[in-house]
């Protein structure tokens, strides 16, 4: 039963890939992202700081 299992999987999982145009919509883009994070040490005498990211992208396809 695991071998037809994966056997069926093996064929599926191709043809979901193929599910969605690689650049169906054409055009300018415009993308911004950002975070924090907090540093848990296991060494008790270190300090630990939060920090931040701050990212973004932009381009024409």
């Amino acid at each position: 039963m695991k071998v037809l299992l994966t056997a069926v999987a093996a064929l599926v999982l191709p043809a979901a890939a193929q599910a969605q145009g690689i650049n169906p919509f054409p055009g300018v883009y415009v993308g911004a992202g950002g975070g924090a994070a907090w540093q848990i040490g296991s060494n008790p005498n270190a300090s630990t700081w939060t920090g931040w990211s701050v990212g973004g992208k932009a381009g024409y396809d």
